[in-house]
């Protein structure tokens, strides 16, 4: 019995060695480092979902407006929408951080996908879109405003 006892005894104390050099020589243990999870986009105070209805406006080829109408769904930050008008059926699909709203506009025209970047303001009762090289009807205008209201 004592060799095994012996050989208990070493087995401990290296145990207690490894342990004690895993830890810093003896300074007792150290929490292991936890990465810190990147904060989400924080959700918007209202929210953008439900029917809207208002105006599109294009600057080229010649001043015009349309009426329009969108549906939006919104989880979150993200908002996605279906923008529907006389020339103008797309989508727009983008993030509402605090009052302002940016992301793309796409549509398709002749089967052809075609989009810009949009950015504008947002509040429960209104929403304001401007878009750069918006395409319509094969033309490029130089911009696009959307205005709609609840």
């Amino acid at each position: 019995m004592g060799n095994g006892r012996r050989s208990g005894t070493r087995l401990l104390c290296a145990l207690a060695f490894v342990s004690s050099a895993a830890c810093g020589g003896g300074s007792g243990p150290t929490a292991p480092a936890i990465a810190s999870p990147t904060p989400a986009a924080p959700a918007p105070g209202f929210s953008l979902a439900g029917i809207w209805t208002g105006t599109i406006s294009y600057s080229a080829p010649a001043l015009s407006t349309d009426p329009a109408s969108a549906q939006l769904r919104q989880d979150g930050a993200a908002v996605d929408a279906t923008i529907r008008a006389p020339r103008f059926n797309g989508r727009f699909q983008g993030t509402l951080a605090g009052d302002r709203l940016s992301g793309s506009l796409t549509t398709m025209i002749d089967n052809v996908p075609f989009g810009a970047t949009a950015s504008g303001t947002a509040s429960p009762a209104a929403i304001h879109l401007v878009s750069r090289a918006l395409r319509f009807q094969n033309q490029t205008t130089s911009a696009a405003t959307i205005d709609l209201a609840r």
